[in-house]
């Protein structure tokens, strides 16, 4: 009796905001949220959830549940779960759906791809509805949005296994002036088990972007080919590419953008640690903007360094020999169990790229295999590198640092980049 007084009580606190509600035809309920959901899911959004929970003998609202999923049209999507009343601060696990692929991470054990469930027995179900209205609550604001708002009441009445309940549900939908989901709230009372609260708030965010993760390697080495069946290299084949595109912008002007990232959860979003942005003009003048924390900037010109600290001014040294540009190749020494894959066709923001993929152990870390690293060079339609991105990961992490680093190295080509002495 509680529960259902609790739930009532609520429905009328809930409608007393909305001054000018109004029952409405199921027809034009339906059309509303019908093209609200076509707006909504056809672009990259995040999905933030809370559900409590509210025992018959006791309304206080108890455990809460908390997830967040973000989903890409076409089928992609990230989800996290975490669960309040067992202390979890961080999601206890996290599932990456890619294509048919479902992979799973729980409590930081490690991605791994999750088997199709196995069918189990059919449960005996049926839902007979009751009675069901349809309102227009009118305008509403939150947080200065201007919003529609809808809700939907229904009386249903459920026969499990042979046992029979009474349950009543509010669902009430809040729309934008753009005509996207902002916010669902689901309120259920149940005779036999008391009631829920579900609220979903939307977030429409067009940087979505959800990749198959990158899984932590086994030794000795396998193939790690999320992109498509990739064809083994040599190592020397991999540095003719490196050669070839060397030899294709030896006498160009480049700017270089670079991000290293570091996460605990690699399908949590990243964290930016430092950045920077340098230009080089052949043969040996460049221009670098490092952030950290603060921002530092240095010309190199010939033997003359310009520099620039926080909060001062320029200053001027002197080497013994310049600094000469070389044309980008962005290598490191990969140990002789290193695994090189060629993928002729990869797709980068609609671009079609060429994609050499290196399977690793940094030699740091190799003799206590605790850790592995991918690392990718995209070549555009002329051999050349445009991107290279490495992502490690280190099993046996010191407490507080970081379990995964992901370096983003970006290359533009172009004759007009000038570097000058700055002004003083």
């Amino acid at each position: 009796m509680r529960g259902v007084l609790a739930f009532s009580l609520s429905i009328l606190f809930s409608l007393t905001g909305f001054s000018q509600a109004r029952t409405i035809e199921e027809a034009k309920y339906t059309e509303a949220l019908k093209r609200a959901g076509e707006v909504t899911y056809s672009k990259p959004y995040r999905v933030k959830q809370n559900t409590e929970q509210c025992a018959l003998e006791n309304c206080g609202w108890g455990p809460v549940y908390r997830s967040s999923q973000e989903i890409v049209p076409g089928g992609a999507m990230r989800s996290s779960f975490i669960a309040t009343h067992r202390g979890e601060n961080e999601p206890s696990s996290v599932w990456r759906f890619v294509g048919n692929k479902r992979y799973v991470n729980r409590r930081n054990s490690g991605w791994q791809i999750e088997p199709d469930a196995k069918s189990s027995k059919p449960v005996d179900q049926q839902t007979e509805l009751l009675s069901a209205e349809y309102r227009d609550l009118g305008p509403s604001q939150i947080a200065g949005k201007k919003l529609a708002v809808f809700q939907k009441a229904i009386r249903a009445r459920l026969n499990f296994n042979g046992t029979s309940n009474d349950s009543n549900q509010t669902i009430t939908t809040w729309i934008d002036d753009g005509g996207r989901l902002f916010k669902q709230e689901f309120l259920t009372t149940n005779s036999a088990h008391g009631s829920t609260r579900i609220e979903m708030l939307y977030e429409h965010d067009a940087s979505i972007v959800i990749e198959e993760p990158i899984m932590p390697m086994i030794d000795p080495p396998v193939a790690f080919n999320p992109v498509g069946q990739g064809k083994q290299i040599t190592r020397g084949e991999f540095w003719d590419h490196m050669r070839s595109s060397q030899a294709a912008t030896k006498d160009k002007s480049f700017r270089t953008k670079v991000t290293n990232q570091h996460s605990d959860i690699p399908d949590g979003r990243w964290e930016l640690y430092s950045s920077w942005v340098c230009d080089y003009v052949f043969p040996d003048r460049s221009h670098m903007v490092y952030t950290h924390r603060s921002r530092r900037e240095i010309v190199r010109i010939g033997k003359t360094v310009y520099s620039r600290e926080p909060d001062t001014g320029w200053a001027r040294t002197d080497e013994e020999r310049p600094r000469l540009v070389s044309a980008p190749a962005g290598i490191f020494g990969y140990p002789p169990e290193s695994q090189f894959l060629l993928f002729e066709s990869d797709n980068v923001d609609g671009v079609p790229l060429a994609l050499i993929r290196i399977i690793s152990k940094p030699k740091f870390v190799k003799d206590k295999n605790t850790g592995s690293q991918i690392t990718n060079y995209w070549l555009d339609e002329n051999g050349v590198l445009v991107r290279k991105e490495s992502i490690y990961f280190n099993e046996s992490s010191a407490s507080g640092s970081p379990k995964w680093q992901r370096q983003i190295e970006t290359y533009e080509y172009n004759s007009d980049i000038r570097v000058e002495p700055p002004i003083h």
